[in-house]
């Protein structure tokens, strides 16, 4: 806030690259088990936050090689702006994520990293996950959407 001089809280900006394969007939999504606070043990798609001086883009590719060992064809699907908030109803997260598909991989996948844990599964599959995140459908959404699309959603956490 310049005109009072008090730093203001922003939501954060982030990238949530979602990783999509054909295995036959049947598609698989790498999704990760996170192994941090908070949301320790939580499942979702991987996210990270973008740099100072970094574009939307770059981040993607960066967060995909780091925390999958993978390289591919990484395009922008859609945007998401995810807000968490308590049974109080207080803010807890507020964030933006620039959300990609990415494709045609190749590497070799990390199956566990310092913070998650990585795993190919069906639509199906992850549906049946404990404590998947809120989210998750709109995702698969945009990854199989034609056009950008923007998502915006208040959430109220199980737990934190």
């Amino acid at each position: 806030d310049t005109q009072n001089l008090i730093p203001e809280r922003q939501a954060k900006v982030a990238v949530l690259v979602c990783c999509v394969k054909k295995e036959g007939n049947t598609f698989k999504y790498l999704v990760q088990k996170r192994l941090k606070q908070p949301y320790f043990g939580f499942y979702g798609f991987l996210t990270g936050k973008i740099r100072w001086g970094e574009t939307a883009y770059e981040g993607a590719v960066r967060e995909l090689k780091e925390e999958t060992g993978l390289e591919g064809k990484v395009e922008l699907v859609g945007i998401k702006h995810k807000m968490d908030y308590s049974k109080k109803k207080e803010l807890l997260e507020d964030k933006f994520f620039f959300t990609f598909k990415a494709s045609n991989l190749s590497g070799k996948l990390i199956e566990k990293f310092d913070g998650g844990e990585n795993l190919w599964l069906t639509e199906r599959e992850i549906y049946k996950l404990p404590d998947l995140f809120d989210g998750v459908d709109a995702t698969l959404e945009m990854i199989g959407g034609k056009e950008l699309s923007f998502v915006e959603r208040k959430y109220k956490v199980k737990k934190y």
